[in-house]
């Protein structure tokens, strides 16, 4: 049997082994949920950590965070200047 696109084959999978069990779908969602955090703590804190690390190592540390404020904010909202 040929799909055109993973929904397809998601249906025929769902259509011939029934629905996943409600187990399965919770700790996928945790997982999905645990590591969005994770991705959110290391967004959050790791620009701040290389500037300490260039601030100690003796580096200009204004411009370092200087070039992270700016490039997060053009990654956070690319389609508002």
């Amino acid at each position: 049997m040929e799909f055109k696109n993973f929904k397809d084959l998601a249906d025929y999978e769902i259509a011939k082994n029934g629905e996943l069990p409600k187990q399965v779908k919770h700790n996928v969602e945790k997982n999905i949920n645990l590591f969005s955090f994770m991705g959110d703590i290391v967004d959050t804190y790791l620009p701040k950590i290389i500037s300490i690390f260039v601030g100690v190592s003796g580096g200009d540390m204004s411009k370092a965070e200087e070039k992270i404020n700016n490039k997060k904010k053009s990654e956070k909202y690319p389609n508002q200047l």
